[in-house]
């Protein structure tokens, strides 16, 4: 493509349902995509056995801070997670 002006190029494909997201046994930075809507903290958890999540905070000492079980988990926004053992992730809707 050679692009001489601003404009919009529709792309069209398939989305998938779900998709599995694989952690490793420790740490493991994650961001999802804007398809995956709707899940929570707690979900996460529950889908990996987490024991820890963390994200961005500006004021945090080295900007990241434990979250709730409640908070949202927002697209294009990445995360620490930290799982106890190797584990898939099937994410929905993405």
């Amino acid at each position: 493509m050679n692009g001489t002006a601003p404009d919009v190029v529709p792309a069209l494909g398939v989305v998938a349902q779900t998709s599995r997201l694989r952690l490793c046994a420790g740490w493991n930075l994650i961001a999802l995509p804007g398809l995956a809507t709707g899940l929570t903290v707690q979900s996460l958890m529950a889908g990996t056995g987490a024991q820890r999540v963390m994200g961005f905070d500006p004021a945090g000492p080295y900007h990241v801070r434990d979250l709730n079980g409640g908070d949202a988990i927002v697209e294009w926004t990445g995360y620490w997670v930290l799982v106890p053992r190797d584990v898939e992730w099937t994410v929905p809707g993405w």
